[in-house]
């Protein structure tokens, strides 16, 4: 989970199910989440932040008929993958069931829209999943999801993913962005942009 944060306000990217107010004080409350894609690993804490704050939550079109679907959303399947995830250390999965949220606001193509001086523009970007977006703030900061890294392939063979939209859509996409942008990634560290993963997808 991010946490954008300006003078008081807040945007939640990616909610995970987290008091906010155990890391940043009871006094910064959330005004909307936006979700990268609809994987129950970037979306469980949806339904935690929209009931306790009542908060809308923006995601594409796509995403968001995903969030309806377990086993499009992956929280139907969220315990067998954990159990792959041997080779990163630390990996802990607490969930096991059907997990279900919606979008509030939604889009297709693309959308951008002013938040407290900043802009903010989301750009479908299909490939580790169908739902995928890449968010850009003020052209300078990119929060990817898990479509892009540093040092690995961006994952394109879960259900709803596809190389072909990655390398068709989204590699282009992903290059248009200037050197020196940071990047965001749903995993690991930030990186520059011009330090991504280039290999074989």
């Amino acid at each position: 989970m991010y946490i954008l944060e300006e003078e008081g306000h807040s945007v939640l990217i990616d909610p995970f199910v987290l008091d906010i107010n155990s890391v940043i004080g009871s006094d910064l409350k959330p005004e909307f989440l936006i979700l990268t894609h609809e994987h129950f690993d970037h979306i469980s804490g949806v339904n935690f932040f929209k009931e306790r704050y009542g908060v809308p939550v923006c995601a594409s079109a796509v995403c968001a008929e995903n969030l309806k679907k377990p086993n499009r959303n992956l929280s139907r399947h969220f315990d067998a993958f954990c159990q792959m995830q041997s080779w990163l250390p630390g990996y802990v999965c607490e969930h096991s069931g059907d997990y279900i949220c919606g979008a509030d606001e939604t889009f297709s193509g693309s959308t951008e829209f002013i938040w407290r001086g900043h802009c903010i523009r989301l750009t479908e970007a299909p490939g580790h999943s169908a739902g995928s977006i890449l968010i850009s703030i003020d052209d300078a900061y990119l929060f990817a999801g898990d479509s892009v890294f540093k040092d690995y392939p961006t994952g394109t063979r879960f259900t709803g993913g596809s190389t072909r939209d990655f390398n068709r859509i989204t590699r282009p996409l992903i290059n248009t962005f200037p050197i020196g942008t940071v990047v965001y990634p749903g995993h690991f560290a930030p990186f520059k942009i011009e330090e991504r993963y280039t290999g074989d997808e």
